[in-house]
């Protein structure tokens, strides 16, 4: 690892946001044995990747259950973060390098693991309904001074009975850059990326995950969409074609180009189709004489989560069905991406 680890200056964090927060129900008494036995399954499960010193040391040495709200994502508990990080490793997203430390929602934090290339303990945003990684933090010092920095300007709100919250759920851009460099962070790795665009990734991290990014360079397509299921009406057919993913569930999705749509089987789940980009595929699929393209479907804009209503069991279902309903395929798959 290039970057360096300061266990002082996350040791100054944690005193000074438990002297300026205990009172908001902020504390960090010492790490119960649990914890620490949690902690020594993720240094194995996770090897020959390794938490990062500061990471380690903060779970080794306090316990996160009296954290408090104050952490927006809130941190999770070790066991909760490498069940996380496996269930992560089926569907290859996000990188393997980075390890789950903070959830609320869709909404998460990853700390990017100690690995050859890896540049120090940053800290990132980023959501499980797509959207942006954004460079949130330096590291988890970092993370507590800004959350101390807030207390002390005021800017706490008490949402429910002995719950307190931020009233930002993090630093706007030009403020979260300001920090950013202030620890040396270099200006190209500051700007946020699509974490569905695997293009867009840090070199390192599909490197550790064995992806080759020349792999999604466009080559040239043999057919589109509309030829391509002309072929299978014929007999059994192989293609490339120029494709933009329109939804997506699990293995199944539904592609698009100029000439229509089409339900597939997605071989590998972590296809990295990003958002509005083309992507080069090759496809392939069985004799269908009777095979239509489906028509583009009618755009739905999903609705703002409202974060008040976050423990709301009634609101979490009908949330999460609609998300499933915009995202769900029309129809059996008729081919398969490789």
């Amino acid at each position: 690892m290039s970057g360096s680890v300061d266990i002082e200056r996350l040791d100054r964090a944690v005193a000074r946001l438990e002297s300026v927060a205990s009172t908001l129900g902020c504390e960090f008494p010492p790490a119960e044995p649990l914890q620490l036995e949690q902690l020594d399954r993720v240094e194995a499960a996770i090897a020959p990747l390794r938490l990062p010193s500061d990471i380690a040391h903060f779970y080794r040495t306090w316990s996160i259950t009296k954290a408090g709200t104050l952490f927006l994502p809130h941190l999770c508990d070790l066991g909760f973060a490498l069940d996380s990080w496996d269930e992560h490793r089926a569907t290859e997203w996000p990188s393997a390098v980075l390890f789950p430390i903070a959830y609320m929602s869709h909404w998460m934090h990853f700390v990017e693991l100690d690995h050859p290339d890896s540049p120090g303990p940053w800290i990132y945003d980023g959501a499980y309904a797509g959207g942006l990684f954004t460079l949130a933090h330096s590291c988890l010092a970092a993370w507590l001074e800004w959350i101390a920095d807030e207390v002390e300007a005021g800017r706490v709100e008490e949402v429910w009975e002995g719950r307190w919250q931020l009233t930002r759920e993090q630093t706007d851009d030009d403020e979260r850059t300001e920090r950013l460099r202030a620890d040396d962070v270099p200006d190209d790795a500051i700007p946020p990326f699509d974490d569905s665009d695997r293009r867009q990734w840090p070199l390192r991290w599909n490197l550790a995950d064995g992806f080759d990014p020349a792999d999604y360079e466009l080559r040239g397509p043999t057919h589109t969409l509309a030829s391509f299921v002309e072929a299978l009406r014929a007999g059994p057919a192989s293609a490339t074609i120029h494709v933009g993913l329109i939804r997506q569930m699990g293995h199944s999705a539904e592609l698009a180009d100029e000439t229509g749509c089409l339900a597939v089987t997605l071989e590998r789940q972590d296809s990295p189709f990003g958002t509005g980009r083309i992507w080069e595929v090759e496809i392939s699929g069985d004799h269908q004489p009777d095979l239509q393209l489906l028509p583009y479907p009618e755009p739905e804009e999903p609705p703002q989560f409202d974060i008040s209503r976050q423990d709301d069991p009634d609101y979490l279902a009908e949330y999460a069905a609609g998300a499933a309903r915009r995202m769900a395929v029309r129809s059996d798959p008729v081919a398969t991406v490789t």
